[in-house]
């Protein structure tokens, strides 16, 4: 009986053993998937505008009051790649040394600003902890040349640059169906990034056309706007002093405009149908909708981006969105350098000990920097920013003056109150002298990164409005 005993408890203790190892090993529910939606050269004042009455984002707008929104948001620079390379690895320009689309001093070929190997990217972290990674990018700033294909498997980083909403978001859908959870899924948008070709369609429903002149209507054609754009741009800093376009009128200025809010209403239309199609296959996956950077429509003189820290380049929308996340809305200015530190948080992973962001979701950075020195050289542009609280400082290194804006009372930055608060100056740019400081130190021993572009890849870039600003035809 005793015997009968011992075997019983054994066979029980094996039994509790057992069970304890099945239980302590069992399935856990699986993290979330993310996808990461990037709206290229999207205004962050765009989100709940209209024109002529008609909501120019009505999904965006919606999902917004749904989930975490921070109107205040800031981008670290005011163009596309130094911008997606502190997106990526959480770190500032200064930091990850990505500048320029052309550089100088070599004569015999083109190079241009490649994203380190040295930092460890948002796909490559994810992958790291168990994410499978799948990409559709179509920015020749983001070319896998670049850098930026880091983490992806070579068939997992598809690069079209003449891709539009729909066909993004058609292989999106048909990729996600393939991919096993938890997965990262980025898509880049170049809408509304210019030239703007929204399907007429969506032109049409934003109002009637205004009366235009034969030069108005010869600007607006696809293939004239972004040597308008440079034309514009190239005269504003002085290369060349003289345009080589006509002005657009008073109607041509607002048509551009509408153009760029029918490319909105467009992307809309296609993120809707992404985001409702992900939503209903794959419930637990957080969705991260930002911008890269502003557009400027003659704000301060000047068109497009990268060219000024003013508030129409570096005021993005941000938006994170999961059945798991309340809706809340985030008023202090953040950076979306603190995205990336965000997402981990929310999944429950460490953080990369070299982030310079911090968690979105808990304690944001404060204050928030921004830094360009444009894309090429030749434009000799040397800018960097701080906002904190409602007061922001831009710094212009290369004509040694400063602009101070209260944006609580002058958001659209009329008034520079540089003269009448020189305290304020002061103590923002000793921000501004620590946070450059503490960008030297992070990036030690690492050296910028160049490469030497293919022919092709230039000609991508020129059509996307980067690389030398040559003076266009007429």
């Amino acid at each position: 009986m005793k015997r009968l005993l011992l075997i019983g408890c054994l066979l029980g203790g094996f039994a509790l053993l057992a069970l304890g190892y099945w239980l302590g090993n069992a399935p856990v529910p699986p993290r979330p998937n993310v996808v990461f939606l990037l709206l290229d050269a999207y205004r962050g004042d765009r989100l709940g505008a209209e024109r002529n009455g008609v909501p120019v984002a009505p999904f965006l707008s919606g999902l917004a009051k749904q989930s975490v929104y921070c109107p205040n948001a800031v981008s670290p620079c005011s163009w596309t790649r130094p911008v997606m390379a502190s997106l990526f690895t959480s770190s500032y320009v200064d930091t990850h040394q990505v500048y320029y689309s052309e550089e100088r001093g070599n004569n015999a070929s083109t190079t241009s600003s490649r994203l380190p190997d040295d930092f460890e990217t948002m796909a490559e972290y994810l992958t790291r902890h168990g994410y499978e990674a799948w990409a559709f990018q179509t920015n020749s700033n983001l070319h896998p040349a670049l850098g930026f294909a880091q983490g992806y498997r070579p068939d997992h980083y598809l690069y079209d640059n003449k891709a539009n909403a729909e066909q993004i978001v058609t292989k999106s859908l048909e990729s996600v169906q393939s991919l096993r959870e938890p997965f990262l899924l980025y898509a880049h948008f170049m809408e509304p990034h210019a030239p703007y070709v929204a399907p007429a369609a969506y032109r049409d429903r934003l109002g009637p056309r205004p009366a235009l002149s034969a030069e108005d209507q010869s600007i607006l054609q696809p293939d004239n706007q972004i040597p308008y754009l440079l034309d514009v741009d190239n005269v504003l800093m002085g290369v060349p002093p003289v345009h080589a376009f006509p002005p657009l009128s008073a109607a041509g200025q607002e048509e551009m405009k509408c153009l760029y809010d029918a490319e909105l209403l467009y992307l809309d239309a296609q993120l809707d149908r992404l985001i409702t199609a992900i939503r209903a296959a794959h419930p637990n996956t957080l969705f991260v909708v930002l911008a890269d950077h502003g557009e400027e429509f003659w704000d301060h003189g000047g068109m497009g981006h990268g060219t000024t820290l003013y508030q129409e380049q570096i005021h993005v929308p941000l938006i994170l969105s999961s059945p798991h996340l309340a809706a809340r809305v985030i008023q202090e200015p953040v950076n979306t350098i603190d995205v990336l530190p965000g997402i981990a948080g929310f999944l429950g992973l460490p953080p990369n000990p070299a982030w310079q962001g911090k968690d979105l979701l808990g304690s944001p950075s404060q204050p928030a920097f921004s830094r360009t020195l444009g894309d090429v050289v030749d434009w000799q542009v040397d800018l960097e920013s701080v906002v904190k609280g409602s007061m922001k400082l831009i710094r212009d290194k290369a004509h040694q003056r400063a602009m101070l804006f209260d944006l609580s009372s002058d958001f659209a930055e009329t008034k520079n109150l540089a003269e009448s608060q020189p305290d304020v100056v002061r103590g923002l740019a000793a921000l501004l002298d620590a946070h450059g400081a503490d960008n030297i130190r992070r990036r030690g021993s690492i050296k910028a990164q160049s490469v030497v572009l293919p022919p092709e890849l230039i000609e991508q870039m020129k059509r996307d409005g980067y690389g030398k600003k040559d003076p266009p035809a007429k």
